[in-house]
């Protein structure tokens, strides 16, 4: 063999070679070009998602609930009057006749400060139902517990429940 010959022969081997290469790398270009897209995204998610909870950290910090969710009242008795009296002009409202009304204490494990009430009432049942209705559109918002209904004949119904809110901390 000539050395042209030998240099051709080497010549193609390498372009084979580089050939080969290139095709079993090319994909494995393509798959790291996602991956560090992916790893980009991840990057920039994570990112915000630590400035988020930066955000709410500092909003917790003293911050407390927002003061529309919370019963007016400087104390837990002023709260607890309040929404006694509340309840009474709801009850009234919707023609229930109210037969008790007392202090209760709210649901356990809360960890914020609460006052309750226990009302006893007795009306239609469509009375009954418009007084619930009402209840739960109300603003700061009572949340209830310990809900009974019983027949006490020809579509009248009596009601026990017990309605509690949340207070503001200093109140508590």
């Amino acid at each position: 063999m000539s050395v042209q010959s030998t240099t051709a022969l080497l010549l193609g081997a390498v372009a084979l070679a580089a050939g080969v290469f290139w095709a079993a790398t090319v994909p494995l270009q393509a798959r790291l070009k996602a991956a560090q897209v992916e790893q980009a995204a991840l990057v920039a998610e994570a990112t915000a998602l630590q400035g988020r909870i930066l955000d709410l950290s500092a909003m917790g910090e003293g911050a407390g609930l927002p003061t529309e969710l919370l019963l007016i009242g400087s104390s837990r008795v002023e709260a607890a009057a309040a929404l006694q009296e509340r309840l009474v002009s709801l009850a009234q409202a919707h023609n229930l006749l109210v037969a008790s009304v007392g202090d209760a204490t709210g649901p356990e494990g809360l960890s914020h400060p609460s006052a309750a009430v226990v009302i006893e009432a007795a009306g239609s049942q469509e009375d009954v139902i418009r007084l619930l209705a009402a209840l739960e559109a109300q603003s700061p918002p009572i949340g209830l517990g310990q809900l009974m209904i019983r027949r006490q004949g020809a579509g009248q119904l009596s009601l026990r429940l017990l309605a509690w809110g949340l207070l503001p901390e200093e109140a508590g």
